[in-house]
């Protein structure tokens, strides 16, 4: 028996320690003790450790096992959202072969390309920390808990990766050759175009507010008021007259122009002109100018004559004043000639010749009435002369010009990329059309009712100023918000994003305000003008776009979030916004002298 037991160990002990590792069951120690548990050896030497071993085994087993499950989950979520970025990157990358013009798209396709690159980093990263290279009972020993927890991380971060990615995915909406025009300016155009053929042109005729349906007949101004009115169920009274639309907005280049934006003939509109060029809405306004210009140059000619008449009258002094001067001169050498003459015993029948200064005294006096009189000749001549020249400035009252104003709305582009408008117009046309820049080239300067300030000589006063309380623990943080998630239709904070543009660092703004979101301790009044105060000077001009709930914010005050500890969110389009922005969530650092606290609000009673 005891030979049979030693033959059998020696033979285990050789095919174990000869056989390649990958097909080693258990080492030589285990084996023994195996084999003498299984020859019933009472005086087994392994039998203290033998269950021991196979509890470690066991462990190990375990422990391989649960990291394995571990991995392949979190493996088979991060191949998955390895799928979804590639998913996302062939879209955009199909879309831009296509609209490779559209630097929004490029710079979206280029971040997620970034993003695959990462993720993928990170997947083979994550998945090498799974393999340890260390085997114990032919079992590969499990990753520590350090490797595991990173592993784990980056697999999270690969899921991250990919709902940013998805996020950033968008498909490039086209109207009329733009990008991304927003389905309020979508409205006004197929609006005004849907009335081609349809609404005779009449002068002054405009539609009735909040009237349903198509009118019959509209003046130009009349059609693009209810163009906006029907397609954005807001009212536009300075859009009534061509008049006021030129007073009231400010211009835009052409270069600007969006859909829905509209053009317009001249800046005043119809009007009156007056001989002095000034424009006039009403055809007596333009005749009392003409009748101001001519009493003003009636009075001028009066005031001119009384100017040569005094000039005159002070020209004929002076020169009497030299003429007394003379005569007085000559009676004293008179006088002195007489006085010589009662002395001598000269012959007193006989005539004496002058003396010779006093011929030229009398050459003076001469002159000096030659020089009036030539005085008097040039003051009345130049006199005559202006006088002249003002008359011609003289103008008949009726001598009035009307100047045909024009307004139309911008279509976009046709197929050949011409500009195209839509118009109501008379003549022989007589109604809505719709032409293209070569057809009608009249259109000279723009306007973009839609997000400019009307300017209605009305100054804005501050309502209020609210300081940042020194209690809340307020980071200095500025936090930005998704316009996206502004899905409530109807609502006054979605209407301002219909209205809002993006810049080009990805802020949403609206008449040069950025929109931001406040809690209810600074204000609730969606649309009104607010500015930020940093306490590094810098004012940075808002309107609010979004208020935050008061369960977000402070108990104390509801200004601050409780989730951030910021006190103002910017509201963003996360497809543009830097991505150093993006990262840190904080848009301080997207200029320099942003990256400083918010100290105060001051609101306006200004509102959108």
């Amino acid at each position: 028996m005891k030979q049979r037991i030693v033959a059998t160990l020696l033979a285990l002990t050789l095919m174990i320690n000869f056989s390649p590792p990958s097909l080693r069951v258990i080492d030589t120690k285990t084996a023994h003790a195996a084999m003498y548990e299984i020859v019933g050896k009472a005086e087994n030497p392994y039998s203290h450790s033998l269950n021991s071993i196979f509890e470690d085994k066991k462990s190990i087993e375990e422990e391989r096992l649960a990291s394995d499950h571990q991995f392949d989950d979190a493996k088979a979520m991060a191949e998955w959202s390895l799928g979804k970025i590639k998913q996302v990157q062939k879209h955009l990358t199909e879309q831009y072969k296509k609209y490779h013009d559209y630097k929004k798209l490029e710079t979206v396709k280029n971040t997620v390309d970034q993003k695959l690159l990462e993720a993928q980093d990170l997947y083979m990263s994550a998945s090498d920390l799974n393999d340890t290279g260390q085997y114990k009972y032919n079992i590969e020993v499990a990753p520590s808990k350090e490797r595991q927890l990173q592993a784990q991380e980056r697999y999270a971060k690969v899921r991250v990766l990919s709902q940013d990615a998805e996020d950033l995915d968008m498909t490039v909406k086209v109207f009329n050759g733009f990008y991304d025009v927003s389905k309020i300016r979508q409205n006004i155009v197929n609006t005004a175009t849907k009335a081609k053929g349809k609404i005779s042109y009449s002068w002054g005729a405009k539609a009735k507010a909040n009237k349903k349906g198509t009118p019959k007949a509209l003046d130009c101004s009349g059609f693009v008021q209810w163009a906006y009115q029907s397609g954005t169920n807001e009212l536009y009274p300075k859009l009534g007259s061509t008049a006021s639309i030129g007073t009231s907005y400010h211009q835009i280049e052409k270069n600007d122009l969006q859909p829905g934006d509209i053009g317009m003939k001249n800046p005043e509109g119809t009007s009156f002109v007056s001989a002095d060029g000034d424009h006039f809405y009403r055809l007596q306004d333009a005749i009392n100018d003409n009748r101001k210009r001519n009493a003003m140059i009636k009075k001028k000619i009066k005031a001119k004559k009384k100017a040569a008449l005094a000039l005159i009258k002070y020209t004929q002094k002076e020169s009497e004043t030299q003429i007394e001067e003379i005569e007085d001169q000559i009676r004293r050498i008179k006088k002195a000639q007489k006085q010589e003459e009662s002395t001598t015993e000269h012959n007193m029948f006989v005539a004496k010749p002058l003396p010779e200064d006093i011929k030229t005294l009398r050459s003076e006096e001469k002159r000096i009435q030659k020089k009036t009189l030539e005085a008097e000749v040039d003051i009345k001549t130049d006199y005559h002369k202006e006088k002249k020249r003002l008359k011609k400035k003289q103008t008949k009252e009726d001598n009035i010009s009307k100047q045909i104003g024009h307004v139309g709305i911008f279509v976009g582009k046709d197929k050949k990329g011409n500009y195209t408008w839509v118009h109501c117009t008379g003549g022989s046309k007589d109604t809505v059309v719709v032409t293209t820049e070569k057809e009608y080239s009249g259109f000279k300067y723009f306007y973009a009712p839609l997000e400019q300030d009307i300017m209605d000589n009305e100054t804005w006063k501050k309502d209020n100023e609210i300081t940042v309380p020194a209690d809340l623990d307020y980071n200095g943080v500025k936090t930005y918000e998704r316009f996206t998630a502004i899905t409530t239709i109807g609502s006054k904070q979605y209407k301002l994003q219909q209205m809002a543009g993006t810049d080009g660092d990805g802020f949403r703004k609206i008449n040069n305000r950025y929109l931001i979101a406040v809690g209810t301790g600074v204000s609730a009044d969606i649309g009104r003008y607010v500015d930020l105060v940093l306490q590094n000077g810098t004012t940075i001009p808002c309107i609010i776009g979004d208020v935050k709930a008061d369960c977000d914010t402070d108990t104390t005050y509801h200004i601050m979030t409780k989730f951030s500890h910021c006190v103002s969110e910017f509201i963003v389009d996360g497809d543009i916004l830097k991505t150093t922005v993006r990262n840190r969530g904080d848009v301080s650092c997207a200029y320099e002298d942003w990256n400083s606290p918010v100290s105060r609000f001051i609101l306006y009673n200004k509102q959108i």
